[in-house]
């Protein structure tokens, strides 16, 4: 039935029954009841209006399990009150329309006041008590969807953790897949290492085999050298043979000597044997004079060894002699030269005080640091150069500075600390190459050194060459000897490893002088070479044809000088770090 019609259907009907409450008439006028009409279209709207009732019932709890299976949402509540308010309709109307139909003529008519009372009364209890219940299941209500509400927090925090731990598990497999790969390289890195390891023990087994050769000849002289000396001890033993027999010769000459004065009785008839005699002996003569002359050869030989072994003997001792003066004499030298440098040193050099105060997280730190440095001439001015970490007190294994808040200079001479003067700034950097920090100065009493060039060092050559620290005045210094080499733009120190040697480190900030009193370069990087067991300390030279244009100002006093400075020395110092590691020729 069309639910229009129904509805229609339906107030007619109520309004009909509410009209028995007022005394009138639902049916004829005959009979007990009302018409069999009207009684059977009564029933047909309360069944269809349990019908729907049921099917209304059906929807709300369907959307109930709704809101409890995936949690609450407002459309949901919606429809959810619209249904329950056309099922409590439904509900009365179907109610109302089977309590009267079930009332007869009797029963249907008019209410006393008293009755009409009791079934006030009765209404409003029953609105009270479905009040109450109305409030009761409101809290109910409040109360799931507050745990509705709970369970979508939990549910979502749960998908959240669900994502972040996916996320971290697909980082984790990126990472492992990262780590195999880095195995990979490892695994193929130990391959070459190993191959490289074979080849070192075939190329050692060869240089064995080589050793194990040279020893054999070593042993083959040796036995050659033993054959010699056997056949000498055979020919010395051959001399004291020949003498032996020479004795015994003399002893026969004598006996023959003594027996021809005995048979000079009998000369006559024995001259045949007298004239063999003297034969035998002219022959034994002969052999006597022949081992006479070899025995004085010998004589003079061996003497004449001994007096060339006393000969080389004085020469050596001559040699050494002269040995002992030349040294004396290059001592003396040296020093002489030491003195001529050290004089130039002391007339040039100046000391520099450095104190700077930076701003950390924590606590603040300060630094300070006293330096000794030589004051040249460049681009026509006078003029302090040294090295930037350390003039500006920045550390070599931390990267930046943090917020310099302070940083003073002051300068004097060497050698009358604590009179100095504040030195207002700026510092000038080389463009090419920032290690170099030159501070202009004028300061009475200073003879500025010249500066060399490549060019013209390797013209004068690498011979009389200074160290000195600029830790001390003139207490630290050194020949460099042998120790020093060009290569490209940079000039290189050797140094000693490990604290092998006594000769003196050259270190960042140091500086190397000529006998003359000329400047040559400044230390500014250490260099380490073939698995550390060999170390150069890297200088830097002044530049050819040098101009002030190709240098940077770094403000140390005035307005806004510190934070220009930060932003200007950082990025110097982070290409400084760069190219000490770009130094390294090997």
């Amino acid at each position: 039935m069309n639910r229009a019609i129904l509805i229609v259907i339906c107030d007619f009907i109520v309004s009909a029954m509410l009209s028995l409450f007022t005394g009138s008439a639902v049916g004829s006028a005959e009979g007990t009841r009302g018409a069999a009409l009207d009684d059977h279209t009564a029933m047909m709207v309360v069944k269809e209006l349990r019908r729907e009732q049921a099917e209304l019932e059906k929807q709300r709890k369907a959307l109930l399990d709704a809101q409890y299976r995936l949690g609450f949402t407002g459309d949901r509540q919606r429809q959810l009150e619209e249904l329950s308010e056309r099922l409590a309709e439904a509900t009365a109307k179907a109610d109302l329309l089977a309590r009267k139909a079930a009332l007869t003529r009797e029963e249907a008519g008019a209410l006393t006041p008293e009755a009409l009372q009791k079934q006030l009364e009765r209404e409003i209890k029953n609105r009270y008590r479905l009040h109450l219940s109305k409030e009761e299941v409101e809290r109910q209500l409040a109360h799931l969807r507050k745990q509705n509400a709970e369970t979508a927090q939990s549910y979502s925090n749960l998908t959240r953790t669900y994502r972040e731990l996916r996320d971290e598990h697909a980082s984790k497999k990126g990472q492992l897949e990262l780590l195999k790969q880095q195995q990979a390289i490892q695994q193929k890195q130990l391959l070459e290492a190993g191959t490289a390891l074979s080849r070192s023990r075939e190329v050692i087994a060869a240089r064995t085999a080589e050793l194990q050769k040279s020893r054999g000849e070593i042993r083959k002289l040796e036995m050659e050298g033993n054959v010699q000396l056997e056949k000498r001890r055979a020919a010395e033993s051959a001399l004291a043979f020949a003498r032996g027999k020479l004795n015994a010769t003399e002893q026969e000459l004598v006996e023959a000597q003594s027996r021809s004065d005995r048979s000079a009785r009998q000369l006559a008839s024995r001259d045949l044997e007298l004239k063999e005699a003297r034969r035998q002996l002219e022959n034994l003569q002969k052999m006597l004079k022949t081992a006479v002359t070899d025995l004085s050869a010998t004589r003079a030989d061996l003497t004449k060894t001994k007096e060339t072994s006393i000969r080389n003997a004085r020469a050596l001792a001559q040699a050494s002699g002269e040995l002992a003066a030349a040294r004396d004499m290059l001592t003396a030298a040296e020093a002489k030269l030491r003195s001529d440098v050290q004089k130039k040193y002391s007339g040039a050099v100046i000391r520099v005080d450095m104190q700077m105060e930076e701003t950390r997280m924590l606590i603040p730190v300060k630094r300070q640091g006293s330096f000794y440095l030589p004051v040249i001439l460049a681009g026509g001015r006078t003029c302090v150069v040294g090295e930037l970490p350390n003039l500006t007190g920045n550390v070599r294994n931390r990267p930046d500075y943090a917020a310099v808040t302070s940083l003073k200079y002051q300068v004097s001479p060497a050698e009358k600390s604590g009179s100095g003067k504040a030195w207002p700034g700026p510092l000038y950097v080389f463009r090419q190459e920032p290690s170099i920090v030159l501070m202009e100065v004028k300061l009475e009493g200073r003879t500025p050194l010249k500066a060399l060039t490549m060019t013209e060092l390797k013209q004068r050559g690498l011979q009389d060459l200074y160290l000195f620290k600029n830790s001390s005045l003139g207490r630290d210094s050194a020949a460099l000897g042998g120790r020093c080499s060009l290569e490209k733009q940079y000039f290189y120190i050797r140094n000693a490893v490990h604290g092998s040697g006594s000769e003196l480190r050259a270190e960042p900030g140091d500086f190397v002088l000529t006998k003359q009193g000329e400047f040559v370069a400044l230390v500014v990087g250490i260099v380490n070479s073939d698995m550390g067991r060999r170390q150069e300390a890297c200088c830097v030279m002044m530049p050819e044809n040098f101009d002030w244009k190709d240098t940077a100002a770094l403000p140390v006093s005035g307005a806004d000088a510190l934070k220009k400075f930060n932003q200007a020395a950082v990025p110097l110092l982070r290409e400084i770090r760069m190219r000490s590691f770009q130094t390294d020729r090997r």
